[in-house]
């Protein structure tokens, strides 16, 4: 959930109308994912290989061209298994890059 602004111009080439416009957004996400977990992510706490089930959480901005979209996003994850305390990422910030690029 979030919000979005946009801004547009409107200008005269060649005797056409043309439309260019800029937005950006932000908001709050929440979301389900799973995460691989093995020794060199436990410490070598476990000794075996499973895929962990995990909440994720966070909060992200968004410039939009148009054309292309760029932004970033802070977040956090949680294992929801019994091997959540062995996990070296429980509860720990993340920071991810947003790139979109409009193909048509």
């Amino acid at each position: 959930m979030g919000r979005r602004n946009d801004s547009y111009s409107i200008t005269k080439q060649r005797g056409r109308l043309k439309i260019q416009g800029t937005g950006y957004g932000y908001g709050a996400f929440f979301g389900v994912g799973s995460v691989t977990m093995n020794p060199f992510v436990s410490q070598d706490k476990i000794d075996y290989e499973f895929d962990g089930f995990v909440l994720q959480g966070g909060m992200a901005g968004i410039y939009d061209a148009k054309k292309f979209s760029i932004g970033l996003a802070l977040g956090t994850d949680f294992l929801m298994d019994k091997n959540k305390g062995d996990w070296i990422y429980q509860g720990k910030p993340w920071l991810g890059m947003v790139f979109g690029l409009q193909l048509n």
